[in-house]
Order: C-alpha cells, then sequence, then structure tokens
C-alpha cells in the first residue's frame, strides 16, 4: 500500500481509492485488514505460513498508512498463530454449498443468453441452489440471476469464463463476512456504522445494491441476517419485473405457483447428488468420531452410493447425454421428498 497521492504511476481508480482511504483515517474510525487476510493472496485456498505471511503484509500496510485512526494490526499480529489456523482450517458458511452450485450455474452463465431463454435459465439456477440447500436470498444465486439479466458488474465479480472459480466464490462470500463483522460490532456498539472499501470496482458497485439490514448473533454463535437486495439489481428486465423478481427471491418459497414441483435438471442433480455425498460423508465422519462403528458402516455404505452416481454423472459427456435413464432412481436418492410426493399422487389420483 502506498500513501503517496503523487506518485505518476498510479492509475486513476488507484488515486481515487487512495483519496478514500485517507478521508476514513481519523479519531473514531476502526480499520481492519480482516476480510483481505480471510482471501489471501494466492488465488486459492492458503496453507497457514502463508496465511501468515499474508497476515503480516497486510497488517504492517495497515499500521504505514493509517495515523490517526484506530487499527486492529497489532491485536492481529500478537494473535497471528491462531487467525491463520483458524482462516485456513474453517470454511465459509455455506461455502461447499455455493462452491457446488457455481459450479453447476457458471456453464449458464457463459454465454449472453438471449431475452427469449432468459426465464428458463433463471429457472434452472433457482433448481440448482435449492437443490443444495442455498436459500433463495443467498448472494451467490442473486448474483447470478442478476448477471443472466444484463448486470456487468455481476458478471465482473462471477467471471464465468475463468478457469479458477476461488475468486469469484470470495467476493460473494464478502457478503457474509460483511454481515458478520457488522453483527459483532453491533453487539458491543449499537450506534457503530459500517463500511467496506475496495478497489474492485464491479464488486464496489454489486454492493451497493445489497441491504444488510441488522445482522444479529444468536447464543450459539450463529450470525442471522436478513439480506434484501435492490430490485435494480435486474437490470434487463422491465421495472415491474424487477419488483417481482425481487419479491420472489425474498420469500421462503422457492417455485412460482403454477410450478410447485421443482423442474431438475442435469445440473441440478449432478449438484444436488455432490452435495448429498458431502452431507453424507459428514455424518460418517461424525458417527466414527463417536465410536459408533455399526452406524457408521450404515452411513458408509450410504455415501459410496452417492459417490458412484455422481462419479458416473461427471465421468464424461457421454453420462450427460444419457442421465435421464438413470435420472428417476438418482431422483429418489437425493431429493426423496419429491418422489414420495409423487408416489402420494400415482396412489390418490
Amino acid at each position: 500500500m502506498q500513501a503517496n497521492g503523487a506518485n505518476p504511476k498510479l492509475d486513476d481508480a488507484k488515486r481515487a481509492m487512495l483519496t478514500a482511504l485517507s478521508t476514513i483515517d481519523h479519531k473514531g474510525s476502526y480499520i481492519s485488514p480482516l476480510v483481505s487476510i480471510i482471501e489471501g493472496e494466492k488465488g486459492r485456498f492458503d496453507t497457514a505460513e502463508e496465511k501468515a505471511e499474508c497476515l503480516e503484509a497486510e497488517t504492517a500496510a495497515v499500521r504505514k498508512f493509517f495515523k490517526a485512526a484506530t487499527l486492529d494490526s497489532d491485536y492481529l499480529k500478537a494473535n497471528e498463530s491462531l487467525a491463520s489456523l483458524v482462516f485456513t482450517q474453517h470454511r465459509e458458511g455455506f461455502g461447499t454449498q455455493r462452491e457446488i452450485f457455481f459450479r453447476q450455474a457458471r456453464g449458464l452463465l457463459v454465454e449472453i443468453a438471449k431475452k427469449v431463454e432468459r426465464k428458463r435459465i433463471q429457472e434452472q439456477l433457482i433448481t440448482i441452489a435449492t437443490s443444495v440447500g442455498l436459500a433463495l436470498n443467498d448472494p451467490i444465486l442473486v448474483f447470478s440471476i442478476a448477471c443472466l439479466h444484463q448486470n456487468d458488474c455481476a458478471r465482473d465479480v462471477l467471471k464465468p469464463r475463468d478457469d479458477s472459480i476461488f475468486n469469484a466464490l470470495n467476493d460473494v462470500h464478502l457478503v457474509s463476512r460483511i454481515s458478520a463483522v457488522m453483527a459483532v460490532g453491533l453487539a458491543h456498539d449499537s450506534s457503530l456504522s459500517f463500511g467496506f472499501l475496495t478497489g474492485d470496482i464491479g464488486l464496489r458497485e454489486v454492493l451497493r445494491f445489497v441491504q444488510f439490514g441488522t445482522p444479529k448473533i444468536s447464543e450459539d454463535g450463529t450470525v442471522f441476517t436478513e439480506l434484501k437486495y435492490s430490485a435494480d439489481l435486474y437490470r434487463g428486465l422491465g421495472q415491474d419485473e424487477r419488483e417481482l423478481l425481487k419479491n420472489r427471491l425474498e420469500l421462503p418459497a422457492p417455485f412460482d405457483s403454477d410450478n410447485l414441483e421443482p423442474a431438475h435438471t442435469y445440473e441440478s442433480i449432478t449438484a444436488g447428488t455432490e452435495a448429498a455425498c458431502h452431507e453424507s460423508m459428514g455424518i460418517a465422519a461424525q458417527l466414527a468420531a463417536a465410536g459408533k462403528m455399526q452406524e457408521w458402516a450404515m452411513q458408509r455404505a450410504v455415501a459410496s452410493g452417492l459417490i458412484i452416481s455422481w462419479q458416473w454423472l461427471t465421468k464424461d459427456s457421454v453420462s450427460r447425454a444419457t442421465w435421464k435413464v438413470d435420472r428417476q432412481r438418482l431422483d429418489a436418492i437425493v431429493f426423496p421428498e419429491s418422489s414420495m410426493s409423487r408416489e402420494a399422487q400415482t396412489r390418490h389420483p
């Protein structure tokens, strides 16, 4: 980080960023490089050693630049080992589900869809999200739908053409991280206000449309936040359509009244199967740790079956082309409630 605004090597965006940083360097401001440390510098998951190096660099830069504001650099540096372990060994809440969702969803976003195709793709995105257990107001789904409906800033954040999805997911996780910081701060002082500064123009613009509400922390440490989004995220829609979509994504019901049954596709079946694999393996690990070996063996068998199904779905293009042959069995494994509903309808027409 450089404090010299006269440096001729700095472009206009960096000059503007330095000016913005300078305006918050005063008593009463509390400044932290925490989210930058969590993301890291490598464009992938850091090792504990790399995270410690990143923490050292970020805290040093903050100390050098800010002179009047209160910083948490000394605290972070004093707890460097703990912070490095926490930020490398613990995954983001819903991180696995978002990753599974996005690996299936980004293929639908690579090309700019024709207007007549967007409603169908939107429903596919919603189905994939619900198949892995994401809420309709989860930022990865909302930003994906915004990208579909011609929001260029959302497209800049998600970068669906990139080979790596690490940076895109980290930008999405920022919404949760900001909520967590707000919840902790407000628990100590309800008069605090919060801001997030970034040089990433796309991310900065998208975050303007996010309404965080008042996040709270439960007794067990869970952060609760009621995320809402501006209807103007969906730039390719008319004003009435924007409002309808905004309201829909804020409701608990995932499907339109005329489409109560989810229309599962290859992407949603694959995503749902992978999510079920992770859940089954997690349950098996808990049973093994508890010494419940009989239950563990049964759960491991369930996990093995799911893994075989997922491997079959993802092994090659032939599987994708012929997946409908085995769709009913996979649908029953991943979405048992849908199967039971269909069976009930068959028995009671």
